[in-house]
């Protein structure tokens, strides 16, 4: 299995490539602007601004690093893998939680979490401002 894209049925292992080679020259290009629909340039316009910032080398990295793809529901195929890899067989939530689960790293933000509420509720009587003829000590 390979992806094909452009009328020259060059293949491609990655999604990557093939996005980087024809795909992305397509979308720059805007070929087949004229024809198209609202809404299929709105996705052409989505496509290009994923790609140009930067999250592709974020999930190029989980994928990598966690054996994973994508973020929010397990894709078809990888983005920066081979297919001769196969399909993924988990999103990165799950295997994201399981790095960073450090017991003391919950408990470090719960007791932030705690004492910035506290600083909240006390700070309310300085925005009640005070009573009329008497300073910040009380005296009128």
């Amino acid at each position: 299995m390979s992806f094909v894209a452009g009328s020259d049925g060059k293949t491609y292992d990655t999604f990557l490539d093939c996005y980087k080679g024809p795909i992305s020259t397509q979308l720059n290009s805007g070929s087949g602007g004229s024809t198209d629909s609202e809404d299929v340039k709105k996705a052409k316009e989505a496509a290009k601004e994923i790609f140009e910032s930067g999250l592709t080398e974020v999930l190029e990295s989980l994928e990598t690093s966690l054996d994973c793809a994508s973020i929010c529901k397990t894709p078809l195929f990888y983005l920066s893998r081979s297919v001769k890899d196969g399909p993924p067989t988990q999103d990165c939530i799950v295997p994201i939680m399981e790095k960073f689960n450090q017991p003391l790293i919950c408990i470090i933000a719960f007791i932030t979490g705690l004492i910035l509420l506290g600083a909240g509720v006390a700070s309310i009587p300085l925005c009640t401002g005070f009573k009329d003829g008497e300073d910040m000590m009380g005296e009128p």
